[in-house]
């Protein structure tokens, strides 16, 4: 899901580590009034389920709640389901939690929780409709319990952390859909991307601190820092990591991320097009410095990658060599693909990533690629890329569900059917259409481990996507605020506390 143009997948499991200082003298501001959290762009809507998309979720994840969700390790944990069972390789039974009621008042039943799944899954418009693709059945055995049926085994536990059970409102009130989270959605300003949320009095999980929660849009970096370090926040997410170093009074807080940056291609065929050629995409591959831009645009606050999923996720290969610089083998790969005076290239990026994008640019520009960098809003990095219009993006996948099967049936999956949702570079291979159909089936880990690792290794000798790096998650944090990072880069407002 995008984070700072980053689309959300489902992926691994990392150990938190704080750093930063603490500043010298608190900013004034009292701890328990309104927490104010300051995003790096606007929510997309009040649809839980419409883009999964990480800005959106980290603010709506509070409202509106799953079957199954994410530990802070990023184990599958009971939520509106206490438990499940797995009769069947086919069939998974979910017991619903006794005593949950929707905002508006409304019991949860497992009629409503089968209600919201279909409408979810019926509705193409919703992104989160493609991680039911692969249920067949949805079905209420009675008031409380709930069964899963998919055309054949899968893994399905992963894939539903991301699917929101939603209701309308009652008497059409605002907001217009419900969900059953500690927070309600209090008022929305979708000009200006303020979300106010307000604690509810009956939710069944444990209780937050804060009674008002409001999330502010601020898209200029340098603005969200200042306004933190000057007391009118308590959490900034998105710190740059260029930025860090300005905080005078909020301390850093950062973590080992799980989004994984890359530059996607246009394969398109049917036009001339450098980039569909295998010698062209090997030698920006030689040409791409990721040291630099780990060290230089990220600050080291960042892991190299060249593999389609981070070092921690089930399915990395720690085999596979890593792709060496060697900026004279991409020169002549360039003149024996028939560019020996290179070619235009604009590579398209939303501000947080720009940084590492105009690193990319240079390092082809070195080898004669004429490389520039446009940026865009975050959303319509995605929507250009959808449309055809980019020839280079980079953009992020972040992975919260521990493997990277994800990886290939939604980004590099030949788009058919449910299949290859995002893969906007069109890129085909019927091999990997056979693992990213196949691999959730398979219940032996190992040989899941295998397949995933066999795509691994075939993405990375076709190279239709180019992994830069995997981010930290980098916050900035208000003196007198206590707040621990979760793996999946969300604030889940209960477990932020006022210090003394």
């Amino acid at each position: 899901m995008p984070k700072g143009g980053a689309r959300r997948l489902l992926l691994p499991i990392l150990t938190a580590a704080l750093t930063g200082c603490t500043a010298p003298a608190p900013a004034e501001r009292p701890a328990r009034g309104p927490l104010v959290v300051l995003l790096s762009d606007a929510i997309l809507g009040l649809d839980p389920n419409g883009e999964v998309e990480s800005v959106t979720e980290s603010v709506l994840f509070n409202v509106y709640e799953p079957l199954v969700g994410f530990d802070d390790k990023l184990g599958i944990r009971t939520m509106l389901a206490e438990s499940w069972e797995h009769p069947k390789p086919e069939q998974w039974r979910f017991r619903l939690r006794p005593g949950v009621r929707f905002h508006d008042g409304t019991p949860l039943t497992a009629p409503l929780v089968r209600d919201a799944l279909l409408a979810v899954q019926r509705d193409k418009g919703s992104e989160a409709s493609e991680f039911l693709s692969q249920v067949v059945d949805i079905a209420a055995v009675d008031d409380r319990t709930l069964d899963l049926v998919t055309a054949q085994p899968r893994a399905l536990l992963s894939s539903l952390p991301v699917v929101y059970v939603t209701k309308k409102n009652a008497g059409g009130a605002f907001p217009p859909l419900v969900g059953t989270g500690p927070y309600r959605v209090a008022a929305y300003r979708g000009d200006t991307g303020q979300v106010d949320l307000a604690r509810t009095t009956d939710y069944w999980g444990p209780r937050a601190e804060f009674e008002k929660v409001t999330f502010q849009a601020v898209r200029d970096p340098a603005q969200r820092l200042s306004r933190l370090d000057n007391g009118d926040a308590d959490i900034a997410y998105d710190v740059p990591p260029g930025l860090a170093a300005s905080l005078t009074r909020a301390r850093l807080v950062r973590r080992p991320g799980v989004t994984l940056y890359y530059l996607g291609l246009d394969l398109r065929p049917g036009r001339n097009n450098p980039l569909g050629r295998k010698e062209v995409r090997a030698a920006l591959q030689a040409a791409i410095d990721r040291k630099r831009i780990v060290l230089e645009a990220q600050n080291g606050m960042a892991a190299l990658a060249f593999q389609t999923a981070p070092p921690s996720v089930f399915g990395f290969d720690p085999a596979l060599p890593a792709p060496r610089v060697d900026r004279a083998a991409a020169v002549a790969g360039l003149k024996g693909a028939g560019y020996p005076e290179g070619f235009a290239l604009t590579i398209d990026a939303a501000r947080e990533v720009v940084p590492a994008a105009q690193s990319v640019a240079s390092d082809l520009r070195g080898v004669g690629i004429r490389a520039d960098v446009r940026e865009w809003p975050r959303h319509e990095v995605w929507d250009r890329a959808q449309q055809g219009k980019s020839q280079a993006f980079l953009v992020g996948w972040s992975f919260t569900s521990g493997e990277s099967g994800e990886f290939y049936e939604y980004c590099l999956h030949t788009p058919t059917g449910a299949f290859g949702f995002f893969n906007y570079g069109r890129y085909s291979n019927p091999r990997i259409d056979r693992i990213a159909e196949s691999n959730g089936a398979v219940l032996e880990a190992s040989e899941r481990q295998r397949l995933l690792q066999e795509a691994a290794a075939i993405v990375l000798e076709d190279m239709p996507v180019l992994p830069l790096y995997v981010a930290d998650d980098v916050y900035g944090v208000r003196p007198g605020v206590a707040f621990k990072p979760r793996p999946d880069g969300e604030i889940w407002l209960p477990d932020v506390r006022s210090e003394p």
